[in-house]
């Protein structure tokens, strides 16, 4: 165990650090827009195991699929895109929680709340409107299952993550991230109560 003065020090010499996510938000009872990708594809929500989600992700990047066992357990369902039967897109949807793995946090939904998150598109796919395409395939069949509400964390220095709320019609409601400073994280999250069961909005916690 580090020495007092050694733990102070290691904190110290952390420089400050700050990140931040645009909170975006939709109704599932709103009319959702037609928006169809540039190629052809095939939307499918894989079956909740993780020997049958990973049989479909093996090159798929290992920062993408190690924790596939901890989603499953946490109820999340693995949805992919086919071109031409090999699998070009992956993104995930979790219902009673929703976690963001650049903050990192996890957030508590509400009954009939949804979080989308986790969109990864193979390189050379990239640009064919993979994206929005598969969310909105996403919204529909959350709305068919009983869903009122989709949520989600958007990078607001990447602008194709930004172009996808634009195009489905989500509504900016807030913005969620923290500050650091010498090993302090101030975590922070306004929405407007659009997380309605978030039991924590803003907190700190030593890292």
């Amino acid at each position: 165990m580090l020495s007092l003065p050694r733990r102070v020090a290691r904190r110290l010499a952390r420089g400050p650090e700050a990140k931040r996510f645009v909170v975006v938000a939709r109704a599932l009872d709103r009319e959702l827009p037609r928006y169809e990708a540039s190629i052809p594809f095939s939307f499918e929500i894989l079956p909740p195991d993780p020997a049958i989600i990973r049989s479909h992700q093996s090159h798929i990047p290992e920062e993408h699929t190690f924790d596939i066992e901890q989603r499953v357990a946490k109820e999340h369902l693995c949805c992919v895109a086919r071109h031409r039967g090999a699998v070009v897109f992956v993104s995930w949807i979790g219902l009673k929680t929703g976690y963001s793995y650049h903050l990192p946090r996890t957030f508590e939904l509400a009954e009939g709340e949804a979080f989308l998150y986790g969109a990864y598109t193979l390189p050379d796919y990239r640009g064919r409107g993979l994206q929005p395409a598969c969310a909105a395939r996403r919204l529909r069949w959350l709305h068919g299952e009983g869903y009122t509400r989709a949520l989600a964390l958007i990078d607001p220095k990447n602008p194709a993550a930004m172009r996808m709320p634009q195009k489905l019609n989500f509504d900016r409601v807030g913005a969620s991230g923290y500050y650091e400073i010498f090993g302090l994280r101030w975590y922070y999250h306004f929405d407007g109560g659009a997380f309605s069961a978030l039991r924590r909005r803003h907190y700190l916690l030593k890292v």
